[in-house]
Formats: structure tokens, C-alpha cells, sequence
């Protein structure tokens, strides 16, 4: 049950509005300081955000670099992973030293026989064959 006032000479609607009022002011200058305090705090924030922002914006640059870089480096290794198969392939089929050293000359290779040279004891191994056939049915 609300209370009411007591009439008298100590009342006064007055005196109650003014109470209310400066109530209500005290109220406002409490909400005004905590607005204030947020509106700082606000500000504070915009700025953390806005440096955030900037960061990621720079991180976003970086990490697209080392993107390219990493694709880049995949893309050597792949290259460099197919030499070292073909090396693999390769290194077991090649002379050592010593089949180097057991190798011919230059002066026993320019005596070898050349293919014409080949071809030419053939034929000329054929026509005795043929002589000596030749030979053989007429005696």
C-alpha cells in the first residue's frame, strides 16, 4: 500500500517534486557517468579492433606469399624427386674406374676393323665357299 503524505506545514507538493527531480538528476548523472565510461571503453575497443584488422590484413598478404612459395617448393621437389629416380636408373649402368681403365685405347680402337671392313670378309668368305664348292664337283 503506497504511503501517502502527511498534511501539514512541513509538506508541500513542491517539495515533493523537487525531491523527485533531483532524484531523477542524481539518476541521470550516474547513467551519464557509466555512458561515459562505456564511451571510452567503446573507443578503445574501435581501436584494438581497427589494429586487428590491420594484422590481419598483413597476415593475409603474408600467408598468400608463403602459399605461392610452398607451391613453389612442391613443384622443385617433384622436379628434383624425378632426377634423383633417373640418377637411380642411371648411376649402376655407368663404367667405374677400373671398367675405364680396362677399356681400349685410341690407338687399339683406330686398329680395330670398321663394319665395311666386317662386311667385306664376309663377302669375300662367301666367294671362297663358293670357289671351293666350285672345286669340290669338279674333281
Amino acid at each position: 500500500m503506497p504511503k501517502t503524505p502527511k498534511p501539514g506545514p512541513e509538506y508541500s507538493r513542491e517539495r515533493e517534486w523537487t525531491v523527485v527531480l533531483e532524484d531523477l538528476r542524481s539518476q541521470f548523472r550516474v547513467f551519464g557517468e557509466g555512458l561515459e565510461y562505456v564511451r571510452k571503453d567503446l573507443a578503445t575497443v574501435k581501436e584494438k579492433v581497427g589494429h586487428l584488422i590491420e594484422e590481419v590484413s598483413m597476415l593475409k598478404l603474408t600467408v598468400s606469399t608463403l602459399v605461392k612459395d610452398v607451391t613453389m617448393l612442391k613443384l622443385t621437389v617433384s622436379t628434383l624427386v624425378k632426377d634423383v629416380t633417373m640418377l637411380k636408373m642411371i648411376i649402376p649402368t655407368l663404367a667405374t674406374k677400373k671398367d675405364i681403365e680396362n677399356m681400349a685405347t685410341k690407338k687399339d680402337i683406330e686398329n680395330m676393323a670398321t663394319k665395311k671392313d666386317i662386311e667385306d670378309l664376309r663377302k669375300d668368305i662367301r666367294d671362297l665357299g663358293q670357289r671351293m664348292t666350285l672345286i669340290e664337283s669338279a674333281h
